[in-house]
């Protein structure tokens, strides 16, 4: 480890256990990424989606033996636990907390741990690692705000339940969603609004001056709505912008709105993307 490497422990994550014979073809069912990238040995960011297509929990997923490990909002893994177990009908599978590790991010520079992994969603994030009593020298804060300015959401407390789309959240852009694998929950408004172009609203990160936002919520530009603050931190935050609208502002023109000065910008992932 170097000088420059940060290492927070996330205390808003937790780690549960998907064990049983079923355990693949259950979860492939219900995720939107494809779950043989795991089978492989590769970890991978998911969601899990509502029948019409809307956000329900995003969380990451690791092969651990024969079982998978994920890495999930700890304020909801009782939810998650429950609607699984709701689901899973008569497949030999079982779900259940892993209180043997902690979730952790890295970034800055490269951890070395046999455990570490990049994290699937962008190189950019750093590391994630899944372990016990790895001492730290970072808070979550910190994470959360490297995490803002690289335009990257997660969890309900920053996305809306039951509302987002994964397009307006950015997740086919962060390797969350796979447009090859078979069927799962809420798939056919996720392939419709990625292959028809339906999508006019996406996540973006901003850099706030001047006085802090004084509270969430949409932000006007001469009368009209530009976007909605959906989170913010120090210094940067993120918003769900109408990508129409905001074109000038991608383009070097500052917003201000209610005494705070905003700069708004899209990452090269996201240009890529779309």
């Amino acid at each position: 480890m170097t000088n420059s490497v940060n290492i927070a422990l996330l205390q808003s994550r937790a780690v549960l256990r998907l064990a049983g014979a079923d355990r693949f073809s259950f979860l492939q069912n219900l995720i939107s990424q494809d779950l043989k990238l795991v089978e492989g040995e590769k970890p991978i960011f998911t969601a899990l989606l509502t029948p019409q297509g809307k956000y329900l929990f995003d969380f990451f997923v690791l092969p651990e033996g024969e079982d998978y490990l994920l890495d999930v909002e700890a304020g909801r893994s009782d939810e998650l636990v429950k609607l699984l177990t709701r689901y899973r009908l008569r497949a030999n599978t079982t779900v259940s907390p892993a209180l043997e590790f902690s979730v952790y991010a890295i970034w800055g520079g490269t951890f070395s741990h046999p455990a570490a992994f990049v994290d699937p969603r962008l190189a950019a994030l750093g590391q994630r690692l899944l372990a016990k009593n790895i001492q730290t020298n970072a808070d979550e804060a910190a994470y959360a705000e490297h995490r803002y300015e690289l335009g990257v959401a997660e969890g309900s407390h920053e996305i809306s339940v039951g509302h987002a789309s994964l397009a307006e959240v950015n997740f086919d852009a962060l390797n969350g969603v796979s447009f090859e694998k078979g069927c799962y929950m809420g798939q056919e408004l996720t392939a419709r609004m990625h292959y028809r172009g339906l999508v006019k609203k996406r996540y973006l990160p901003f850099r706030f001056e001047g006085l802090p936002p004084r509270k969430l919520g949409l932000i006007l530009h001469n009368g009209f709505e530009v976007g909605e603050i959906k989170v913010v931190g120090q210094e940067h935050g993120l918003g769900l912008f109408h990508l129409e609208a905001t074109q000038p502002f991608l383009k070097g023109e500052m917003l201000i709105h209610d005494g705070t000065t905003y700069e708004i910008s899209m990452p090269d992932y996201l240009k890529e993307a779309i």
